[in-house]
């Protein structure tokens, strides 16, 4: 309500002030006068239409509202105001990452990241994106190599520990994935018996390589969490679970009869 009535006398004394009617926004918004906040938001950011960050922090409110449409056309035009401002860039990642548009996300928090590299958030947001496109190892690159700020360091260990979880547990999922798919083939195209020793061979080689790239593309830190006690209980079960996968999908190949 404080705000609120600053933001009125603000307006009253200078109409044309942007920051006084944004205020005026943010204020009718705690009070849950939704439409008259939009307006005054929308208000705002007519008088700075150079300034991208009003119109992004609108395309926020709209994307809260689950306004998708009006979002994307909001953010489109902040970004078209100022490409260069790592918060615009950031907010447009989550906006895009939460519409599942991975792609796009990636860029604009990767650009964000270009122009702010301090900020851990950023990078959070980029390994997020990345691990959801199958990036797994750059996405904990991406999270071992942010900064937390100070009094952030708990959160930044459970983002840690998080990401590692993630990646130690892709391999299962990417097991089951590869027999699901080597079933449905052989049944299309049932495999000779006289191919089933060297194919159930080349499918363990095949994945023991991707594995190893993977493993290797890990910076330091992650592989010696991997074999940390606290993350070993996961790193273990996960490798367990492929292993019986892999062998499952091996005596499969291996030994049907077709």
């Amino acid at each position: 309500a404080d705000a609120r009535r600053w933001a009125l006398r603000a307006i009253e004394a200078e109409p044309e002030k942007a920051d006084a009617h944004r205020v005026l926004g943010y204020a009718l918004l705690d009070l849950g006068r939704r439409d008259e906040a939009l307006a005054a938001l929308r208000r705002g950011a007519e008088l700075s239409p150079e300034n991208g960050v009003h119109w992004m922090e609108l395309a926020w409110v709209r994307h809260r509202e689950r306004r998708f449409g009006a979002a994307r056309e909001l953010a489109d035009r902040a970004l078209e105001s100022a490409p260069d401002n790592a918060w615009v860039r950031y907010t447009a990642g989550r906006i895009f990452e939460r519409r599942l548009r991975y792609r796009r996300a990636q860029s604009h928090y990767e650009r964000a990241i270009e122009l702010d590299p301090a900020d851990a958030r950023k990078r959070y947001g980029l390994a997020r994106v990345l691990r959801a496109r199958g990036r797994i190892s750059r996405s904990a690159a991406c999270v071992y190599e942010a900064v937390p700020a100070p009094g952030a360091e708990r959160e930044h260990e459970e983002v840690c520990a998080a990401t590692m979880r993630s990646w130690a547990w892709r391999w299962p999922e990417a097991a089951l994935r590869a027999a699901l798919v080597l079933n449905t083939v052989d049944w299309v195209f049932p495999t000779p018996p006289r191919l089933g020793l060297p194919l159930a061979g080349l499918v363990l080689a095949a994945f023991a390589l991707a594995w190893w790239r993977a493993f290797a593309a890990l910076p330091a830190p992650c592989r010696r969490d991997l074999f940390a006690p606290a993350g070993w209980g996961h790193f273990g079960a996960a490798s367990a679970r492929t292993a019986v996968v892999l062998i499952a999908v091996a005596a499969v190949l291996a030994i049907e009869l077709t």
